[in-house]
């Protein structure tokens, strides 16, 4: 069971985050200078911490965020929000409208079952729809940061980076629960 009064939870709070987990892509960027100019790709957006974080960090670009959900974050310039599924043909075209993408990010998990394998399997096939996803929409040297459930397939993940970027590495943040098989694999440079 997760503790809701975390430090990370309370710090969020403490300064206007819609998540704690913001604090895992400002560990990862903090260490890899994820943003440049462009626009950025939020994939999975809910609640919207990491849009709030990369609506800070756009550097002459536009935020793109992504979600099945809706999230409770409106700005009035550079932002564009699309309530939709990666999966759908839909929810891609509009995606590729603003294409292409400096950045894209992604701290989305599937709904969980509690049966690892399956959790995993799943994350797995959310992970890799992501990545494909982003081979269309991402820029030259650009970067991708997705999230991943340990304990399945992800060294084919890993290959799959290392098949497309130049730098790859697998992370896991601080901020992540103690207990939670997350890791994320962050590919810098597209296109080597």
């Amino acid at each position: 069971m997760y503790r809701l009064d975390d430090e990370y939870s309370k710090k969020a709070k403490r300064e206007g985050y819609l998540a704690r987990s913001v604090y895992k892509l400002i560990e990862i960027n903090e260490k890899f200078s994820l943003f440049s100019s462009g626009n950025v790709l939020d994939i999975g957006a809910s609640p919207g911490s990491f849009s709030q974080y990369a609506y800070k960090k756009l550097k002459r670009g536009i935020l793109v965020s992504v979600d099945i959900n809706d999230i409770g974050l409106r700005y009035d310039d550079n932002f564009y929000f699309i309530k939709g599924d990666i999966f759908l043909d839909d929810t891609v075209f509009k995606i590729n409208t603003f294409k292409p993408y400096s950045l894209v990010i992604s701290d989305v998990a599937p709904k969980t079952t509690g049966n690892r394998l399956v959790d995993t399997s799943n994350s797995f096939n959310l992970s890799m729809r992501i990545i494909d996803l982003s081979l269309e929409v991402l820029l030259k040297k650009g970067n991708l940061l997705v999230k991943v459930f340990q304990g399945g397939d992800e060294m084919q993940i890993f290959k799959k980076f290392e098949k497309y970027f130049k730098f790859v590495k697998k992370i896991r943040p601080k901020a992540v629960r103690k207990n939670s098989f997350e890791i994320y694999f962050l590919g810098k440079s597209f296109g080597k």
